[in-house]
């Protein structure tokens, strides 16, 4: 796993990683790598990056866009932790879905962590209208025995709903 902060990266197996009197690591550097088995490793693309960047916007922004792309490029998951970003602009909201884009044409898992409840909110409404726009009027066609299986479901809950209600009311 490689951690991504403000630029620098540290490599990071789970199999390494302490377990017991845990405290945050001091702020990355560039030299900053855990790796005590084997240097060739390093060399290895790794499976899972994770990002925190200190702001979407600015040298910060730019210095995160570039990790991302980085990152797109080389892991196949990358998790993104937004808890230094308190709000999203239009603007950032964009640069991410590019990403999520980018992520869902090759085939790679991007998620966003700690993101505040509007910008995800406005994410997914975004996300949701592309997908929506790129399926066109396409009508999802399924199995008749699924369709079937799905309009008895729909009977039967209406009829379990009616017997519960009743029950209910009754009084003994």
């Amino acid at each position: 796993m490689e951690l991504m902060h403000d630029g620098a990266s540290l490599n990071l197996d789970w199999a390494e990683a302490p377990t017991a009197g845990y405290s945050s690591p001091a702020p990355l550097t560039e030299s900053d790598t855990l790796d005590h088995r084997s240097n060739d490793r390093a060399e290895r693309p790794s499976n899972t990056v994770v990002l925190q960047p200190k702001s979407l916007e600015g040298k910060a922004g730019l210095a995160f866009q570039r990790s991302l792309s980085q990152a797109l490029q080389k892991a196949t998951v990358i998790l993104v932790d937004l808890i230094w970003i308190e709000t999203t602009s239009e603007a950032t909201l964009t640069q991410l879905l590019q990403a999520m884009q980018q992520a869902a044409d090759n085939g790679k898992s991007l998620s966003f962590l700690s993101m505040d409840a509007a910008s995800q909110k406005a994410l997914d409404q975004h996300w949701e209208n592309d997908i929506t726009e790129s399926i066109g009027d396409r009508q999802e066609i399924f199995a008749p025995d699924f369709e079937h299986f799905l309009e008895n479901y729909k009977v039967r809950k209406e009829a379990t709903m009616i017997a519960v209600d009743i029950a209910s009311k009754r009084q003994w």
